[in-house]
């Protein structure tokens, strides 16, 4: 056998060296520029000093960002406890400009930290992003007005709570901008999404085709200062802290957010143990609304009225909401709403409201009859049908509308039981009070033993004067003076 057939020949080998050469040229070629490049925030990183990864961008952006708002993780990082802007604790460094770009594909959104960019950018790629802030400040609390401002919530002690220890702001600018190969269908999905996004700020100005390249491109700017980044801390790990820049910081990355586990979470800590349960529903995120419905539909009976209540507190609708046809009322929500608010509460579209196959809807009409009280008093036939309702948590709200509606009415035990279960401690302190001189004594014995152990101390007082008016001996009862409501 030849040569030839064992092994290349040198010129061969020399081809191939060539082409291998060549193609890694070409690698390091596509490779360097694409490792020279930085991610936006690690270059806001760099220029503002903070921890790599630690950096929060609050992009578009969103208010109770300042120093010493607390966020919980398991509410899906929403605030629970909230700093306004003018607080006298914050202090206020120099002003800055800073600014980065960004234009590698398929990062450009995904580094935003912004539900509303997250959920239109996914996919999404050959953007070009600019961001400017022309007049930038640090704003900071003293580790021990932090510390003080934790240990007088009762929701901060939360053993798993965050805190923010740092923000920066300033007005903003920042602009995405489409490379020639992206899709022009999807980019106009992008934009219209990106426009008609709730940034939860009037201040906020979205453009489309602001600039030269027309269509192409969105500039999003907001003229006045707000916190356009923020760093956090374990609340747990700031005692023994003297200074904000030797804190422990959370990572990025463990700083994500889902508006519907949100509202789960924020409904099993229950909205009256929330010192502003809507403001926190609506800082969850965009669409905290439709996902507080979502939840109120698929949770148990006292979540379900916890969450009512929560809806009941959102701002109010539009009166045109009212619909044309008032039999298709009971399916809208909102449209109940608007009738409960519309000058002393509108109690005839409530009531047939009650008629709805949404029982949801019926939830909703009935709560608005009980706050109502008195004037609601035309519609307590139908509130007594549903004491009977296919749906546990519309008959618990039944039973304690009528309570409230038509106070002097003669009640059942049947009735007192189901207000027992309501949630709204009122409630359950009216059906307390109810007891002392209604339904047989060996009825109201069983309902007051419970009542008289409730976790609220209003509905334990109203319990043990029950018990002392009918001359009732309950040995397990627990004083409203002696038990500490959890």
């Amino acid at each position: 056998m030849n040569d030839s057939n064992r092994g290349l020949s040198s010129a061969q080998r020399r081809v191939l060296w060539i082409v291998l050469v060549a193609a890694l040229i070409a690698f390091l070629a596509w490779l360097i520029p694409k490792l020279l490049v930085k991610d936006p925030v690690q270059v806001l990183e760099e220029q503002l000093r903070v921890q790599k990864g630690a950096l929060i961008l609050n992009l578009p952006p969103r208010p109770a960002r300042y120093p010493g708002t607390v966020l919980l993780p398991r509410l899906q990082n929403a605030p629970v406890v909230f700093v306004e802007s003018d607080d006298t604790a914050l202090k206020r460094g120099s002003k800055y400009k800073l600014g980065s770009s960004h234009k590698s594909e398929g990062q450009a959104t995904g580094s935003l930290e912004s539900d509303v960019l997250d959920e239109v950018a996914e996919g999404l790629e050959h953007l070009e992003l600019e961001i400017e802030i022309p007049r930038g400040q640090v704003v900071e609390m003293l580790v021990s007005d932090l510390l003080a401002r934790l240990k007088s919530s009762t929701i901060a002690a939360d053993s798993n709570a965050d805190v923010v220890v740092r923000s920066f702001e300033g007005p903003i600018r920042y602009r995405l901008a489409r490379r020639s190969e992206y899709s022009l269908e999807l980019w106009k999905s992008f934009t219209d999404r990106l426009k008609s996004a709730d940034f939860a700020d009037e201040l906020v100005e979205v453009k489309v085709g602001a600039g030269s390249s027309s269509e192409s491109e969105v500039t999003i700017q907001v003229s006045e200062p707000v916190v356009f980044a923020y760093v956090v801390s374990p609340a747990s790990e700031l005692s023994g802290v003297q200074s904000i820049d030797d804190a422990q910081l959370v990572p990025r990355s463990q700083m994500r957010s889902d508006t519907q586990a949100a509202v789960v979470g924020l409904l099993k800590i229950g909205a009256s143990k929330l010192p502003d349960a809507t403001r926190s529903l609506r800082e969850t995120g965009p669409g905290a609304e439709a996902a507080l419905r979502q939840v109120i539909r698929t949770a148990d009976p006292i979540r379900k009225i916890e969450g009512v209540h929560l809806y009941m507190k959102l701002p109010p609708p539009a009166a045109s909401l009212r619909p044309e046809r008032p039999g298709s009322a009971g399916s809208d929500l909102r449209a109940i709403s608007a009738a409960a608010q519309r000058g002393g509460g509108d109690v005839a579209f409530l009531k047939q409201a009650l008629g709805s196959d949404d029982a949801t809807s019926r939830l909703l009409a009935a709560e608005y009859l009980g706050k109502l009280s008195t004037r609601a008093a035309p519609a307590a036939g139908s509130l007594k049908t549903h004491l009977v309702d296919p749906d546990p948590a519309v008959r618990i709200a039944a039973a304690g509308a009528l309570l409230r509606v038509t106070p002097t009415a003669q009640v059942t035990s049947a009735e007192l039981e189901l207000a027992s279960e309501h949630p709204d401690p009122a409630v359950r302190a009216k059906a307390a009070k109810t007891l002392a001189t209604q339904v047989p004594k060996a009825e109201a014995t069983l309902l007051l033993e419970r009542s008289a152990n409730d976790p609220d101390p209003t509905v334990r007082r109203a319990a043990e004067q029950s018990i002392r008016r009918r001359n009732i001996e309950i040995p397990t009862r627990a004083s409203s003076l002696e038990r500490v409501a959890p």
